[in-house]
């Protein structure tokens, strides 16, 4: 038997990285993330699928019920940062208070814990190993944000091409495959 993941990032349009370049700073923008949601929940809704929608803390804040209706239609919510900042442009300081916010935003909204996270543009890779420790510290068990592929931006050749956990590996490192 195939079993198939599905996974979305709840975002607005304007928190891409290529829209803020090219807005320059201008703003503010309509939100158009309700309209979308509503219509992926319908159609998922129709093919009876399931998936793990993760959300950013600044759109569960303005929009709680959006949040609770998602989990409620049956799908998982995870954490995908509080504002879309990429991980690899943080310090692990910057980092710990992003996701903290983050998860405490999204909890709020939801009633519920949090366990998932993936980063803004994939942007956890190899040289931002210490994000997996944050996230284990605040109470995340998994992490979404690795792809097994050679991209120009983002992805890890080597990483599996499997659902993983994040777990200690030994003393002084971190692993994120099971």
């Amino acid at each position: 038997m195939i079993t198939n993941a599905l996974s979305v990032d709840v975002e607005e349009y304007y928190h891409a990285a290529i829209f803020r370049r090219g807005a320059n700073g201008k703003g503010p923008f309509e939100s158009r993330v309700e309209t979308s949601v509503d219509r992926l929940l319908a159609l998922m809704s129709e093919h009876r699928a399931r998936a793990t929608f993760f959300v950013l803390g600044e759109v569960a804040a303005r929009h709680p019920a959006m949040v609770r209706t998602i989990a409620a239609e049956g799908h998982e919510i995870g954490c995908h940062s509080d504002r879309h900042e990429n991980v690899n442009l943080q310090s692990p300081g910057e980092f710990r208070a992003d996701t903290r916010r983050a998860k405490a935003r999204i909890e709020d909204a939801l009633g519920n814990a949090v366990i998932g996270y993936r980063a803004p543009n994939f942007s956890i890779g190899r040289d931002q190993r210490w994000a997996y420790e944050v996230l284990l510290e605040e109470g995340f068990r998994y992490d979404s944000s690795t792809h097994p592929i050679l991209h120009d931006r983002y992805g890890q050749p080597g990483a599996p091409r499997f659902p993983y956990e994040i777990h200690r590996s030994g003393a002084d490192s971190l692993g994120c495959w099971a």
